[in-house]
């Protein structure tokens, strides 16, 4: 699976809690969201901002837009993100309530950290389940996307 193609499937089922996901789409969308945060900073950069400021008072017309943009774009990919995790841990044959305890284990200060960390990455190198498992069949063998 290429990184179009991972992409396109993190953001045309972004509300699909009940399949499953490659290690590739995960590793991808890692690898994308890394790459807009570097493009994110290096805008507020260009345009005369400080990448570090909290606060939109101190921010210049353009960096208002820019975070404007920003804060659109990381609303939406909570919940692509939380899907894709669940779809990933289904790949795995795992039930998606443990995306949640492992949120919820992040009121836990140093542990949640510690073990959010694990979690990702166990959804990072972890393998999927061979062949059809409870949450459907197996996406490496999907034909509509297999090698693109």
């Amino acid at each position: 699976m290429g990184p179009i193609t991972a992409m396109r499937l993190y953001f045309t089922r972004w509300l699909n809690f009940s399949a499953r996901a490659r290690r590739f789409e995960f590793f991808w969308y890692i690898l994308f969201h890394f790459s807009v945060m570097i493009l994110v900073t290096w805008l507020f950069s260009a345009t005369g901002n400080d990448p570090m400021t909290l606060g939109l008072g101190e921010l210049n017309a353009a960096g208002q837009v820019i975070a404007g943009l920003t804060a659109i774009y990381w609303l939406f990919s909570i919940v692509a993100t939380l899907s894709l995790m669940v779809r990933r841990v289904h790949d795995m044959g795992q039930t998606g309530w443990l995306v949640l305890g492992v949120h919820g284990l992040l009121l836990v200060p140093v542990l949640g950290a510690l073990a959010f960390a694990g979690f990702w990455l166990w959804l990072s190198i972890g393998g999927g389940t061979a062949g059809t498992n409870a949450y459907g069949s197996d996406p490496r063998f999907q034909p509509d996307f297999a090698f693109d």
